[in-house]
């Protein structure tokens, strides 16, 4: 089995076909168009980091619960 890339608009082959369904298409064109104009931002840069840094991939970052070490 080959893998595809899918295009611009997200579709792979060229029977297009994108793995969402048409229901969701919409919302994921509105994701998609506001993701293109605050990818460059530095506060998002910043925060989008700090997620990939503190929760992918790993456990989450412990946190003292005082009242329940009481």
């Amino acid at each position: 089995m080959s893998y595809q890339i899918p295009d611009q608009q997200g579709f792979y082959g060229p029977y297009g076909g994108a793995f969402v369904p048409e229901m969701l298409q919409q919302n994921l064109t509105e994701l998609r168009k506001n993701y293109a104009e605050i990818q460059e931002d530095h506060d998002f840069q910043q925060s989008y980091l700090e997620l990939l840094t503190n929760y992918v991939g790993r456990p989450t970052p412990l946190q003292l619960a005082e009242r329940l070490s009481e």
